[in-house]
């Protein structure tokens, strides 16, 4: 066998190895975040009890904190992984997001803590924000880096492991919704959910930490300012990243939204649109790597 040849079935059972250990810390990451939806008729009977919409919106401003802090730890664990690699990155942002989970699992609702709860929880949400926000492009570096050739399929993976994590979420959801009974979902079911996503922790952080960092990394010329270069040389892609992202977003936003319109605007069963979701989140694990293929 060749050198060459040798070089290239190295680089590509390096290069599964990265899209296991990114897709394994991306799934638990969005499965929590998009649970968390989900879950957002419980959640708003143990931390915001009391009748009518107030109530409602706490829980999806709440929600919401995560999505609006993403910015900032992109660009905090963005600046981190520039300087200490994407391993190191990727091994902080699975353990900030399995913090998170783990403050919300074992987290007493307002009737124990009053509204410290709300306060704890509101943190928690937070935490998995920055995480979140670092590990999106985090992974993707980590995927297209280690690929000499079909970067962009590579890059796929980081929407198609969104995909088993929606795919996840709303099976869980629909399982639970429709095995037990309100008072119980309300009471402990909610908590056994995210503590399904809670078991990939340790397990992704042990992966990603045995991985290598990615060879463009550990050859690129460091930069004490890389932020400013991006905003200053590059800001056109940029904003455009930015606004299809944005894009994106909005339909898991939907999505997620739709369990509570239907029990609460259409007098529907608990479990009535997680069919939907547990479907969209096949389309886009199937479709992005054909995607990625065509890019």
């Amino acid at each position: 066998m060749s050198a060459s040849a040798v070089e290239s079935k190295a680089d590509r059972a390096r290069v599964r190895k990265a899209v296991f250990a990114a897709g394994l810390g991306n799934a638990l990451e969005w499965y929590d975040i998009i649970l968390f939806g989900f879950m957002a008729t419980s959640i708003t009977a143990v931390f915001y009890p009391g009748e009518g919409l107030s109530a409602q919106l706490m829980t999806w401003a709440t929600f919401a904190i995560t999505f609006v802090v993403r910015p900032l730890g992109a660009v905090i664990i963005g600046r981190y992984a520039d300087k200490h690699g994407r391993k190191a990155a990727l091994s902080l942002t699975i353990g900030l997001m399995t913090l998170g989970v783990f403050i919300i699992v074992v987290l007493p609702g307002e009737s124990v803590l009053g509204i410290w709860a709300a306060i704890i929880l509101i943190i928690a949400r937070v935490i998995q924000g920055i995480s979140a926000g670092g590990e999106f492009g985090s992974a993707t570096a980590f995927l297209t880096e280690n690929a000499k050739r079909g970067k962009a399929f590579y890059a796929s993976f980081q929407t198609a492991t969104q995909g088993i994590s929606m795919f996840l979420a709303a099976g869980v959801s629909w399982i639970f919704s429709s095995a037990l009974s309100e008072e119980a979902l309300h009471s402990w079911g909610w908590r056994v959910a995210f503590a399904i996503g809670l078991l990939i922790g340790p397990v992704g952080w042990y992966i990603r930490s045995k991985m290598d960092d990615t060879p463009e990394f550990q050859a690129a010329e460091k930069t004490d300012s890389p932020l400013r270069t991006l905003l200053g040389q590059h800001f056109g892609r940029l904003l455009s990243a930015f606004l299809i992202i944005a894009m994106a977003t909005i339909s898991v936003y939907l999505i997620t939204f739709l369990p509570q319109f239907a029990v609460e605007n259409l007098g529907l069963d608990g479990w009535a649109a997680f069919p939907g979701a547990v479907v969209a989140g096949v389309i886009t694990f199937i479709g992005a790597p054909f995607a990625g293929q065509l890019a």
